[in-house]
């Protein structure tokens, strides 16, 4: 979008998903591949882990105390966005980058946030 407005060139901005939906535990193994880290991870259940965010957002929001486990952000782990990631294929776009290649690129991009 700043690209748009800096040199005012019409752009249709598209909501993209990867075909097949990339899942969780995807995302998760990719990350860690990418990270070069082994870490152990647990199977929590979602309820569980929502019912600890709402727990926690009623303790430390009234202390200004910031933390990762928002209940929307965990909502919308499970949340369909219903984006047809064939739209565009039908289209004849051909996607640039695997989940694998979009995060080593994200890497490169911003180290700094993979430390």
């Amino acid at each position: 979008m700043r690209h748009q407005k800096e040199d005012q060139t019409p752009t249709l901005l598209y909501n993209f998903s990867m075909g097949p939906i990339p899942t969780i535990q995807n995302f998760v193994e990719t990350i860690q591949k990418v990270s070069q880290t082994q870490k152990t991870i647990l199977n929590v259940p979602h309820h569980l882990l929502l019912t600890l965010s709402y727990l926690l957002e009623l303790f430390l929001k009234p202390l200004k105390i910031t933390h990762p486990f928002s209940p929307v952000r965990l909502q919308k782990l499970i949340r369909p966005n219903h984006i047809k990631h064939s739209f565009l294929l039908e289209k004849g776009y051909v996607p640039l980058y695997t989940l694998e290649s979009a995060m080593e690129d994200w890497k490169e991009e911003c180290g700094e946030e993979w430390r």
